[in-house]
């Protein structure tokens, strides 16, 4: 069979784990290594094991393997790309595949791609949103999986407003345990922060409350180094709401007016316009009547 060690050894980086417990109890830790440079190969049934250490059956390894070995670029970056920039032609051309020939993973992205230019404002040729049969065909896939890939936990993270209230009440919680296989990834605060706030902010614009502000004490306790600005900003911008909800108004327009002022400073004009925007909507909600 193919030697697939040095893919294995970056599947398992990604998981968090270290070489020597990783392999504990299947193979000597010379061979390991000898086995992710790529030099020797293993036993199937051995190879069989490492799979289920990683969580993956052959299949799903195997499609990580044509995923990666493909020239193309995969669709799962293609779509977060685009997600991340507003750039409806690369979430069209994930939209616009057919599925016939795809895997569950890339199903799964078309239907979140034609979800998402549906509830696009900005998007001119409407799409067809994607109906609750195929919503819950998503969810299902996502919530049964034993572990998640962190790119399912990302697309989730930038897709939050396109399920239900119990789906998605589900979905985050799953993803936040799901996360936390990534600790020792470079990057992993970032997607913790990125998670838990669109949540917090998705929370307080639909009027769950409750919701918003128990996981605001789950954001406010992730440790976020000094040098990370814009993370450290973006707890702020939680902390508006927080503060708003829990009666604290005065100290949450002025940490408004903070966080307006570096987000200005910083020539982030659309984030300054969408906060201006929810701030504005969540305070209807809560019931002030500041804005006539």
């Amino acid at each position: 069979m193919e030697n697939y060690g040095p893919f294995i050894r970056e599947l398992r980086i990604a998981q968090g784990s270290l070489q020597k417990d990783f392999y504990d109890g299947l193979i000597v830790k010379s061979f390991a290594i000898r086995f992710e440079k790529g030099e020797v190969m293993l036993q199937f049934d051995t190879f069989i094991k490492v799979l289920e250490r990683l969580n993956l059956t052959v299949t799903e390894f195997l499609n990580l393997i044509e995923k990666k070995s493909n020239t193309k670029e995969a669709l799962s970056e293609l779509f977060i790309r685009g997600v991340r920039t507003n750039n409806e032609r690369l979430v069209e051309r994930v939209a616009n595949l057919g599925k016939d020939k795809l895997n569950k993973d890339d199903k799964m992205l078309v239907l979140l791609a034609k979800a998402w230019l549906a509830y696009n404002p900005s998007h001119i040729q409407k799409q067809r949103a994607i109906d609750d049969s195929e919503r819950q065909l998503v969810f299902d896939y996502l919530i049964n999986r034993p572990t998640w890939l962190l790119f399912h936990i990302e697309i989730l993270s930038l897709t939050t407003h396109l399920f239900n209230g119990e789906q998605i009440d589900q979905l985050i919680n799953k993803a936040f345990q799901q996360l936390h296989h990534y600790e020792k990834m470079a990057g992993y605060t970032q997607l913790l922060v990125d998670l838990i706030s669109n949540y917090i902010m998705l929370s307080y614009e639909e009027g769950a409350l409750q919701i918003g502000n128990q996981w605001f004490v789950k954001l406010q306790s992730i440790a976020i180094p000094k040098s990370q600005i814009y993370l450290q900003l973006v707890v702020q911008v939680c902390e508006v709401f927080y503060l708003y909800n829990t009666g604290k108004t005065g100290a949450s327009e002025k940490l408004f007016a903070d966080c307006q002022s570096v987000l200005s400073g910083l020539d982030y004009q659309k984030e300054l316009r969408d906060i201006n925007v929810s701030f504005k909507r969540f305070k209807k909600i809560v019931g002030s009547k500041e804005f006539k």
